[in-house]
């Protein structure tokens, strides 16, 4: 993965933080392909004057809510960099913890996962209070390559067990 992170890197480079949009779109175009299989839903948001959490996608079928909040982010080189990153990884996680404990408060009785969809490579796998990271060019890689082996993903938890491995 590391040649298509840097052609990614390449073609985002000029993206500032608000251009996440951006690869929210490159995402959703992908997973729509998939809509018969799994209902997808993007800038998923509850707010009724109390802020419930917020998801920039969200998979869902019968079993499984995959509640996604992605970042636009480069690869960090240094401590420094690495330490600049957090205010943005715990907004991302509070997000989607509280989106998560809404939905249970609705009563929702499917398994909920949260991914925390970046473009950079560290942490990948890392699971922080329940949130997993997970990396935005495996997702692509993973939907663009299975669209011959659909079989494989009739339902969300074979894509979650996949990218979740």
């Amino acid at each position: 993965f590391s040649g298509l992170y840097t052609i990614t890197e390449s073609i985002l480079k000029n993206y500032t933080p608000k251009d996440g949009k951006v690869i929210e779109q490159i995402l959703k175009d992908h997973l729509i392909r998939w809509d018969d299989v799994w209902k997808v839903n993007t800038n998923w948001q509850e707010d009724n004057g109390i802020k419930n959490g917020d998801a920039d996608v969200v998979l869902e079928d019968n079993e499984y809510i995959v509640l996604m909040q992605l970042k636009r982010t480069s690869q960090k080189i240094n401590l420094r960099q690495q330490l600049a990153q957090v205010p943005q990884d715990r907004k991302a996680i509070s997000q989607l913890t509280k989106a998560q404990n809404h939905l249970i408060k609705q009563g929702e009785k499917r398994i909920i996962k949260l991914w925390y969809v970046t473009t950079a490579m560290e942490k990948i796998g890392v699971v922080e209070n329940g949130v997993i990271r997970v990396n935005y060019q495996e997702i692509l890689h993973l939907l663009r390559s299975s669209e011959l082996e659909r079989k494989d993903f009739l339902n969300l938890k074979n894509f979650i067990v996949k990218i979740e491995q």
